[in-house]
């Protein structure tokens, strides 16, 4: 079993390359456009609650075997077929949903995405750690690419069971709960400090973002943070460090159960503060592993990182409000019969979100333009992210 969560922290060996640059690379701006050098791109980190079963996630051998009597009692698991040596019974505990979370952090010539570090599965019972680079090589060196059940769930069944050795494969499980409750929130305390402390080392810092079916639908546009720092923000708030580092919370169909938010509102609140983004994906309920798919390929169009620092900075009422001005901004300019003054207007308006300002009239015109029906409103924004993204 391990001790902390500390000794976790690890880098991707030097062989496996750096990440693609494209939505992964971070500047820092300054006054007159000036960047800062680049930061290698940012790195994700996973955290998935599967909270749907009161005693957690099991991983017990319950067959019954020739003259040995009875299973033993407890939780029905997952279980090791012992004649075709597959993995059976994967709705138990919804590792059938996990295995599909992990195959959204693939990428297509590789295994893993370069920029997705770990992924690490929670239950009031027991934790499970895939460490990405590790467990990429030892699915190399065996010669098994494909994330099927028997290569993601099985390898987490024959470390469990003292049967491969974690240091081998990349995969770490460790019982949890043992001492009470509280032991998850000092796993978790433990946890996000070292994240933040690999994060600073490096320049930068980790952001939080919760997925949440009642978090802020995200504008998946992208843009350049070179000039944020000339952003007007808040007074006297200081210029934060780039994104360096993303911490992913999300639950699996039962959702990250009100046990496990008691556990996670303290930490985040007292170490991370404002660098928490509860967010929705466009596109509707989905499951976690749609959302977490869609999570990843907005970072890989730029859209990501930039609509991040913008909901930190302007908070989560100043980024609705710029995102459907923007919106509407978008729209207008698409329609035909849109006037100069009606563009102008659109554009000081979305300007004056991104600011703080109040939305002042336009100087082109004697008198007020009169807004085509198709622009009087903002889109309903809609709704996304599996229903059982739930925060307290």
């Amino acid at each position: 079993p391990m001790a902390s969560a500390a000794p976790w922290r690890g880098s991707r060996p030097a062989g496996s390359g750096p990440a693609p640059a494209t939505g992964g690379s971070v500047r820092s701006g300054g006054a007159g456009g000036s960047l800062a050098p680049m930061l290698p791109p940012a790195r994700f980190h996973v955290l998935y609650w599967e909270g749907g079963e009161p005693e957690g996630i099991s991983l017990e051998d319950r067959s019954r075997l020739p003259g040995r009597g009875p299973p033993k009692p407890g939780p029905p698991a997952p279980q090791m077929c012992r004649t075709c040596f597959e993995v059976t019974q994967t709705f138990r505990n919804r590792m059938d949903n996990l295995q599909a979370c992990i195959r959204s952090c693939g990428k297509e010539g590789g295994i893993f995405r370069t920029d997705a570090q770990e992924f690490i599965c929670l239950s009031p019972r027991l934790m499970i750690k895939y460490s990405f680079a590790s467990f990429s090589d030892f699915l190399t060196n065996a010669n098994t690419k494909a994330l099927t059940e028997q290569v993601v769930l099985g390898t987490a069944i024959k470390v469990y069971r003292g049967q491969l050795q974690a240091a081998e494969c990349g995969v770490q499980t460790r019982p949890m709960c043992s001492e009470g409750p509280e032991e998850l929130g000092t796993w978790f305390a433990e946890y996000l400090g070292s994240l933040r402390s690999d994060a600073e080392s490096r320049g930068g810092r980790v952001v939080v973002v919760v997925l949440d079916r009642d978090g802020e639908e995200l504008l998946p546009v992208p843009l350049d943070l070179s000039g944020l720092a000339a952003t007007p923000g808040p007074a006297a708030r200081p210029q934060p460090k780039p994104i360096s580092d993303v911490l992913v919370l999300l639950g699996g169909p039962s959702g990250i159960t009100p046990d496990f938010g008691d556990v996670l509102e303290p930490q985040l609140r007292s170490q991370m503060g404002a660098d928490v983004a509860r967010v929705r994906l466009p596109g509707g309920l989905q499951h976690s592993n749609v959302v977490l798919a869609d999570f990843f390929m907005t970072h890989s169009r730029g859209a990501l990182l930039p609509a991040l620092e913008f909901l930190i900075r302007w908070g989560p009422e100043g980024y609705r409000r710029w995102r459907q001005a923007m919106q509407n901004l978008m729209q207008g300019l698409l329609h035909p019969t849109i006037t100069e003054v009606e563009a102008v207007q659109r554009i000081n308006i979305a300007s004056a979100a991104a600011s703080g300002r109040p939305t002042a009239p336009t100087q082109r015109a004697a008198a007020p333009a009169k807004l085509a029906p198709w622009a009087a409103s903002s889109p309903a924004p809609s709704r996304s992210a599996e229903p059982a993204q739930r925060t307290p």
